[in-house]
């Protein structure tokens, strides 16, 4: 994993213009305080830190709390909780304050093994659907700081970006809102039934 963010470190730096969302892995239990230093770094003190978005998964372990053991404790990494179709808590997805918005990740089309695909579920699946819409708003707006992006998806929502407010079974420890991408004019993969 070190070497994954010593990647991301290097083509960072070499590429000035570029910005970066970076999908984290969800659990890491024990909290690895090398790692927790490698994410606040590049989130927080590093020279393209307005140029990188740090995003997680809560992890799918039952209802834990996922600030526990998860980059989803630090502030600066934007964390995804898992809802299902019917806009519920996904049955075994983690909970905790520290989840900053959900997305869906129940029965979601993923690449697979040997160039296939799967129908997964998860919040792995959810931070990577949230990953991909904030993506895609990025290169709409190059002009956003990571720290706008972050501010814009917990707090607001835009023409392209919505964040609804609909989750049913929800503590209140934890944000309702749900992140979503609106094609303008035309039906995304993920929303056309």
């Amino acid at each position: 994993m070190v070497n994954g963010f010593i990647a991301t470190h290097v083509w960072m730096l070499s590429n000035p213009n570029a910005h970066a969302v970076v999908l984290l892995p969800g659990i890491i239990c024990p909290q690895n305080w090398l790692l927790d230093w490698i994410v606040n770094y590049m989130a927080t003190l590093s020279p393209y830190k307005t140029r990188i978005l740090l995003i997680t998964s809560a992890g799918d372990a039952a209802n834990w709390n996922a600030c526990k053991c998860n980059f989803a404790a630090n502030p600066a990494v934007l964390a995804v909780g898992a809802v299902n179709s019917a806009m519920g808590v996904y049955n075994v997805a983690n909970l905790g304050p520290c989840i900053d918005v959900l997305a869906s990740g129940v029965t979601i089309l993923s690449t697979w093994m040997f160039d296939g695909t799967a129908w997964l579920t998860g919040s792995r699946q959810a931070a990577a659907l949230a990953a991909g819409v904030i993506s895609q708003y990025w290169v709409e707006n190059p002009t956003l700081t990571s720290t706008a992006i972050f501010n814009l998806i917990t707090t607001t929502a835009t023409s392209s970006i919505h964040v609804t407010t609909t989750v049913t079974g929800l503590p209140t420890t934890i944000p309702n809102k749900v992140i979503k991408y609106q094609c303008p004019g035309k039906c995304c993969a993920f929303e056309c039934s």
